[in-house]
């Protein structure tokens, strides 16, 4: 019996939805809330602010389209394998390689990071599958499943 620990969701892109809206409503409000005096100032603060809040919002959902809407197209590569020189440096930061593929979890728009949790892979000798995105900089985790003694296959 193996056991998926992670997969990514598309529920996370509401989340960032959610903050946009929210920035966005708070600026808006104190756009027009701000008295005459300073208004000035704090209207290109406000402006920066949100041309800003876009270059993220724009950047997030090209992040979801490139990850998450492709792992639901079915385009990742997957793999199986032990987790080999596993490393952890401080707070989330994450590096290991299975079956000759490196990855470095370090946090990131989507795809798996360690979060302040217990690592999913974590320990030498680990036989994981693992699907992810490759990527330019690094390869995007959007799968772990944990194969259990009797479902490896052994050569």
């Amino acid at each position: 019996m193996h056991r998926v620990a992670y997969e990514v969701s598309d529920k996370e892109i509401f989340c960032v939805i959610f903050n946009v809206i929210l920035f966005f409503g708070i600026s808006f409000f104190l756009y027009f809330s701000i008295k005459e005096k300073s208004k000035t100032i704090v209207k290109i603060i406000l402006v920066f602010l949100l041309v800003e809040n876009l270059i993220y919002t724009i950047s997030m959902i090209k992040s979801y389209n490139d990850i998450v809407i492709a792992y639901k197209n079915g385009d990742y590569i997957e793999i199986e394998g032990m987790v080999r020189n596993y490393y952890h440096l401080r707070g989330d930061y994450e590096k290991f390689t299975l079956n000759g593929v490196k990855f470095e979890c370090s946090g990131g728009n989507y795809g798996y990071c360690k979060n302040g949790r217990e690592s999913l892979v974590s320990g030498y000798g680990r036989y994981l599958r693992i699907r992810y995105i490759p990527g330019k900089r690094r390869n995007t985790i959007v799968y772990i499943e944990q194969l259990l003694p009797e479902e490896r296959p052994y050569d």
